[in-house]
């Protein structure tokens, strides 16, 4: 099971899913407070290039994040 799901929504911005309690309270103390009630909601967006060093930081911390190939968006 994943921890996390991040998937691109715009060709720019990548949404934030947690899945299990330990992708929650590891995205609760990455985060400042005013970003945990959409981040806990699974609607908090990221640019592009913070998803994927978020990604890379929530990995090497050993949890399991989902972060498909992205979809092709038109221009």
């Amino acid at each position: 099971m994943n921890d996390i799901i991040l998937f691109r929504v715009t060709k720019d911005n990548v949404r934030i899913r947690p899945v299990t309690a330990y992708g929650m309270l590891w995205l609760q103390t990455h985060f400042s407070n005013d970003d945990w009630d959409e981040l806990s909601q699974g609607v908090a967006d990221l640019d592009l290039a913070d998803a994927t060093r978020m990604s890379q930081d929530a990995n090497q911390a050993g949890l399991r994040v989902y972060y498909p190939t992205p979809k092709t968006f038109p221009k």
